[in-house]
């Protein structure tokens, strides 16, 4: 191919050709659980969505004789439920040389760059497919013992029942994590002052097996004990020394995820969940089948009691359920000498397995530990702008002052959210194989 000259609104314009719609549709074409969920069709308010909610209770019914006084009717109680958007970013940095060279031989450039905007693009969809499993505030996971200090310090991951939801899959190599002690959360932050941001440290790797994560070396001198509350990084850090970005839904920077849209105010860093306090309006609890924190074998009847315990609270039947390999490999060896439960593929690379006539998908990031179920509809992704290049004022790309970098920002405004909690619900303390 020729080379081509071109001035650098040209190649920008041909980036916005390039790369805007197909970066829109990464989302369809990676395996990421929000695929499989609709976007909500209700109207963004200008702050966030709002859903409107009556609470049980009241109503002045019942069987009476003909000539007797039916009962006063108490007031109902109406809520307005609050979804929130969240801005999620990923940033490429193109250096000066680059853009010079683009002028001679354009489509060696955008080729060259390909690679770079796409990888961005796929790490911040695997953050968000996690951060759909956890609580919107950040937190994703205990540190347990043993643990190592100062350079190239290690620290392993707490799995166990009762600990915050995590999955050593959301752990990888290059992430960048805080880590807070328990007690104070989030005061005291073991890897530099609360308030501050870009302190986090950088991991060098993260063992599957044994759950160790192993810091970069020469990045920590601080102790890490048992219990401390590991971050995505500067989840808890604002711009103002000391303000908290995740003690609630209503300030946290994350997806709201499913550990606090399908709760019962046990794992959710707080009570109230999309402006509705749980403990006033216990008919915004999901149901939460446990067995106080200690672990206990998958069984079929295990299953079907709590999907049991959904239809009564709910009325309604849960038609979808998705839960980690471990539950997948519990599950088959309880239908081992009978195959009809039918393993089969779904879009985006999802495996699919069939309880009765519920769709059980199986997710690497689902938490340890645990089944989620639900009536799908009720959970929904609301979105302002899809995941691409921000170029609302025009393709561009922005010089870093005082360099010869340019910048380029990819990124969406969604949230995910819950209108009906009491038709979810989450199975816990089983065994992890």
């Amino acid at each position: 191919m020729a080379d081509v000259t071109a001035t650098r609104s040209q190649l920008l314009a041909v980036f916005k050709e390039v790369y805007g719609e197909r970066i829109a549709e990464q989302p369809n074409r990676t395996t990421w659980i929000l695929n499989e969920f609709e976007n909500s069709t209700r109207r963004f308010g200008g702050k966030y969505w709002t859903v409107p909610m009556l609470d049980e209770g009241g109503q002045a019914v019942g069987s009476f004789n003909e000539d007797e006084a039916v009962e006063d009717a108490q007031a109902e109680t109406t809520k307005e439920i609050q979804i929130k958007p969240r801005q999620h970013y990923a940033l490429v940095k193109i250096s000066g040389l680059a853009v010079a060279a683009s002028k001679q031989n354009l489509y060696a450039f955008v080729q060259a760059k390909d690679f770079e905007i796409k990888n961005k693009t796929k790490w911040l969809l695997s953050q968000l497919n996690a951060q759909f499993y956890g609580r919107g505030d950040g937190a994703i996971g205990n540190v347990v013992a043993p643990i190592t200090n100062g350079a190239g310090g290690s620290f392993t991951l707490d799995t166990a029942p009762g600990k915050i939801p995590t999955s050593i899959n959301w752990f990888r190599k290059g992430m960048k994590v805080d880590v807070y002690a328990a007690a104070s959360f989030p005061t005291t932050k073991r890897n530099g002052s609360h308030g501050t941001k870009n302190q986090g440290w950088q991991i060098a790797s993260a063992a599957k097996d044994t759950r160790l994560i192993t810091i970069v070396s020469g990045q920590t001198t601080a102790a890490v004990v048992a219990g401390d509350i590991i971050c995505f990084h500067d989840s808890q850090e604002s711009s103002a020394t000391g303000a908290v970005s995740g003690a609630t839904d209503t300030s946290g920077k994350q997806l709201l995820g499913l550990t606090t849209l399908i709760d019962d105010t046990t794992e959710a860093p707080s009570a109230t969940c999309q402006n509705i306090d749980r403990n006033t309006f216990t008919i915004f609890r999901a149901v939460r089948t446990h067995n106080s924190n200690v672990s206990r074998a998958l069984s079929l009847d295990l299953v079907q009691k709590h999907l049991d315990n959904i239809s009564i609270a709910s009325g309604e039947e849960c038609d979808w359920m998705v839960g980690g390999y471990g539950q997948r490999r519990n599950y088959l060896n309880l239908l081992w000498y009978d195959v009809r439960y039918g393993a089969r593929d779904l879009r985006g690379g999802f495996e699919v397995l069939k309880y009765n006539n519920l769709d059980w998908v199986v997710d690497k990031d689902c938490p340890d530990g645990r089944i989620l179920t639900m009536v799908k509809e009720y959970v929904k992704k609301y979105v302002i702008a899809p995941i691409g290049i921000l170029d609302q004022a025009g393709p561009q790309m922005e010089r870093i002052p005082k360099t010869d970098t340019y910048e380029l920002l990819i990124g969406g405004y969604f949230n995910t959210g819950i209108e009906r909690p009491n038709a979810t619900g989450k199975l816990v303390d089983l065994i992890e194989p």
